[in-house]
């Protein structure tokens, strides 16, 4: 659906809402709103307004098998304001869909709509929206003013929707400070995240830029995080099948900590943004751990489980591998390219083979490794996870599908995260750079190294 097909389609649906029930008359006794989204978005690291709904097309109707408020409570760990439109649905679904929303986050809410009249500016507050977004493409610039009027009388914060330097020149004119780069071709609703780019050095400093959808890999992210403040994003993660995990590599990529051998640590990974945990099963290792042992560890979190083995028996292996549902085995020892083929006859078919590589001076020729992942590591062999770091500038050789097989590990830190996950890796592998003492996760160091990869 086009834009001009949407805000038709609005004004259509405002007329019939405006019949039944007199919203404007009840402006004066709204109350302001008390949750600012412009202070929550305040601050270094990169915020996230997030979309309590479907990645639908543009107005499109969604399957009504979306619980809002359930998702509202998966996101507040990591969101700064959640998001939805009220582009569906009567006074009372949207006011029910908003309140049950606000009983369990304190977050922010954005009304994320096609705003073509102050009436819906009262409605949403009514609603219970703490935010409104405001095109100044799809009205008079007198409407706009009246609208932005509007949302001041009941505090409620604007964002300006921008797709060009005039929408922008508007935006500023009006004193809004919080300015949204539309991402969509207005054309066929598609995404260009060129859009940001574009735009966002025209903006002057002390706004803050959110870029507007079209976001669906932490790459995307990365590779354009100098250009805004925050981004709203989310509704691809509904359709992901594992909303807690797809928000996870969403926000941090994908993340190991490695060396878990207490619950408690494996808790906290996941909480602190961890998508996958490293069990090592090498003897000889400060931190390893038997299967009874594993398998307590595995039932404390929902990560992603790899079994770090040196040159151990397939047998062993492939039962572990089975028996506690492991996503991959991790090969730290002279695995061979034929002990790697033999092993994937027997492991489960779900469970991937990583093999850790010892990097000196050159990158491995990545292509000769049958591994399906390589773990570029500064290890002493036998002696996964040594403090140093390998000369990272080497990545710089690797294409796009070369890094796609790669974790990067080895001396990982908070203090040098942000700088790992610029090389855009497929994951990152941290374990002594977030640990308190030898075998035991510090949450504060895993919640630094976390921020840091949301600088």
């Amino acid at each position: 659906m086009a834009l001009e097909d949407l805000v038709n389609q609005t004004r259509t649906a405002l007329e019939q809402r405006a019949q039944d029930r007199d919203v404007s008359a009840h402006a004066r006794q709204q109350r302001p709103s008390n949750r600012s989204l412009a202070d929550a978005l305040a601050g270094d690291r990169l915020g996230y307004i997030l979309e309590c709904e479907q990645a639908l097309a543009f107005g499109e109707q969604s399957t009504g098998e979306i619980d809002p408020a359930a998702l509202a409570r998966t996101f507040a760990p990591f969101a700064q304001a959640v998001a939805i439109s009220f582009r569906e649905g009567r006074f009372e679904q949207n006011r029910q869909k908003v309140r049950a929303i606000r009983d369990v986050v304190d977050l922010p809410v954005v009304c994320d709509d096609v705003v073509v009249e102050p009436y819906q500016v009262h409605e949403a507050r009514e609603f219970g929206a703490d935010a409104i977004t405001l095109m100044p493409a799809v009205v008079t610039p007198a409407v706009f003013d009246e609208c932005v009027s509007a949302a001041r009388s009941v505090n409620l914060d604007v964002v300006g929707v921008v797709r060009n330097s005039d929408d922008l020149d508007q935006v500023l004119d009006a004193g809004i400070s919080l300015v949204g780069i539309d991402n969509r071709n207005f054309d066929d609703m598609s995404f260009d995240l060129g859009h940001t780019r574009e735009l966002a050095p025209k903006v002057p400093d002390d706004c803050t830029v959110i870029s507007l959808g079209g976001f669906d890999d932490h790459r995307q992210i990365v590779a354009l995080r100098a250009h805004f403040d925050a981004v709203l994003t989310g509704g691809s993660l509904v359709d992901s099948g594992d909303v807690p995990r797809a928000l996870r590599e969403l926000i941090f990529g994908r993340v190991k900590v490695c060396g878990l051998a207490h619950p408690a640590d494996a808790r906290a990974a996941w909480q602190a943004g961890a998508t996958h945990g490293g069990l090592i099963f090498a003897p000889g290792s400060a931190r390893h751990v038997n299967y009874d042992a594993a398998r307590v560890i595995c039932a404390a979190a929902p990560l992603e489980f790899v079994g770090v083995f040196v040159d151990d028996s397939m047998d062993e292996i492939a039962c572990c591998a089975e028996r506690l549902s492991m996503s991959a085995v991790q090969l730290h020892g002279r695995e061979s390219n034929d002990y790697i083929l033999e092993l994937r006859r027997r492991i489960p078919r779900k469970t991937e083979i990583w093999k850790a590589v010892h990097v000196d001076g050159k990158l491995p020729n990545l292509s000769s490794i049958h591994a399906d992942r390589i773990l570029l590591d500064n290890f002493e062999r036998g002696r996964a996870g040594k403090s140093a770091i390998f000369d990272w500038s080497l990545l710089g050789e690797l294409d796009a599908r070369s890094r796609d097989r790669i974790l990067l590990g080895g001396g990982l830190t908070p203090d040098n995260a942000a700088r790992a996950d610029d090389f855009g890796t497929w994951a990152l592998d941290v374990n002594l750079g977030v640990e308190s003492s030898t075998g035991t996760k510090s949450r504060a160091l895993l919640d630094q190294f976390f921020a840091a990869l949301r600088r």
